[in-house]
């Protein structure tokens, strides 16, 4: 009997299947229940914005998207706003399929395993935060993707499709710019370069293509503007709707309402925030120094996501207005550790602990009513999943290296 075969053909079904159900949360966010376009949903509010944007070259205070982001949006616009939105919402779709993919290929379970398992429990254990992107007909699935893929083309070697895609999502969104450090700790001068290169390309000659180069110029200097602005603790308190942020969970920690800004709130968010970056890179620098004494001691890929996941999650951490649709960059840690829970050459304990993570992130998510009790959910949810990955990738307790992961 072909095992790979019949694994290989429930991998498919299950691709298949995932495609559908987000399908239908697109289907909702696009639509309303008589089945007619919805004017309000982040495309069109998106589009609707970067056109205001290329009319009056103002920006908008609630808009801090990246000068390549708003001429992709403006070039789709140029189909009209419905098809745009059609278009998106299966770009979209594709997007989500391709993560799944992406997910496998950097896990890459050992013979007899599916291939999609992993990715989708991990999906699964985020599924508002999925479901929330499709039925917002957002971008994160899209960014996410592009993120993915720079790393599967970084663990192949092809430095110049690395740098590009990862140049392609900081383009879309910041969240992805401190990944070019897990370039540098692995040594991959080439992936830098190619990366920085890139981001030139999108960040000076595609706006300047657009708008000009002096508008251009004008233009990106009221984006950082923008971007400082809305980076401060104190722009969060005009946005409530939706805030999952630490900061909002710190307010709700200290007993204030979901609109107060108060010292120790705004102290202990980045004291945590501060914390949670600080073991991030500590984490990094080890891995580093494990893999140069012993470049054989576990697969480098996992390694590469779990840093990819922390990397992504301490800055959604660090974010103060943070979405629950954001919450998709937790999906590599989701993935790392739904890989621990299903692998059975794991010891049962270290199996155990990462599903009873995975079960606790998605009740937490999915339980949590809305408001601040929704973002302490959101940011313990990523503590969970960060202690996930780093289970998943860390060595057996007495020096024993889990023998899941065999060299490659």
């Amino acid at each position: 009997m072909d095992c790979t075969g019949a694994s290989s053909g429930r991998d498919r079904l299950a691709l298949t299947a995932f495609a559908l159900v987000v399908a239908v949360f697109g289907w909702q966010g696009l639509t309303d229940p008589d089945g007619a376009l919805r004017a309000e949903q982040d495309h069109t509010i998106t589009l609707s914005l970067s056109r205001q944007l290329a009319t009056y070259h103002e920006y908008h205070p609630d808009f801090v998207y990246p000068l390549p982001a708003v001429v992709m949006k403006l070039a789709l616009g140029a189909l009209g706003t419905k098809p745009s939105s059609l278009l998106w919402m299966a770009i979209l779709i594709a997007a989500g399929a391709g993560c799944v993919h992406a997910l496998s290929l950097l896990l890459a379970p050992g013979p007899g395993r599916s291939r999609t398992a992993a990715p989708l429990l991990g999906a699964l254990a985020i599924v508002y935060c999925v479901q929330w992107d499709y039925r917002a007909v957002n971008a994160n699935t899209f960014f996410l993707a592009l993120v993915l893929f720079s790393f599967v083309a970084f663990e192949r070697a092809r430095e110049g499709a690395a740098g590009a895609l990862l140049a392609a999502s900081v383009a879309l969104k910041l969240y992805s710019a401190p990944l070019l450090a897990l370039f540098a700790l692995r040594g991959r001068w080439r992936a830098v370069g190619w990366m920085l290169a890139w981001s030139v390309v999108f960040f000076a000659l595609v706006p300047a293509l657009r708008f000009g180069p002096s508008t251009a110029w004008s233009l990106s200097g009221l984006w950082i503007d923008q971007l400082l602005a809305t980076a401060s603790p104190e722009a969060a308190s005009r946005v409530t709707a939706y805030n999952v942020s630490l900061l909002t969970a710190t307010r709700a920690w200290f007993g204030g309402s979901h609109d107060e800004l108060t010292s120790a709130a705004t102290v202990s968010a980045r004291a945590l925030g501060l914390a949670f970056a600080s073991g991030v890179a500590l984490w990094s620098w080890r891995t580093r120094e494990r893999l140069v004494s012993d470049p054989s001691s576990m697969s480098t890929s996992r390694d590469t996501l779990t840093g990819v996941g922390l990397v992504l999650a301490g800055m959604l951490l660090l974010s103060p207005l943070a979405q629950p649709h954001h919450g998709v960059v937790l999906w590599p840690l989701a993935a790392v550790t739904a890989d621990l829970a299903l692998d059975p050459a794991s010891s049962r304990g270290r199996r155990r602990a990462a599903l009873a993570i995975l079960a606790m992130a998605c009740l937490a998510l999915v339980a949590a009513p809305s408001g601040v009790d929704k973002a302490i959910a959101m940011n313990a949810a990523i503590f969970l999943l960060a202690g996930g990955g780093v289970l998943a990738s860390a060595p057996r307790a007495g020096g024993v290296l889990d023998a899941s992961q065999p060299p490659r």
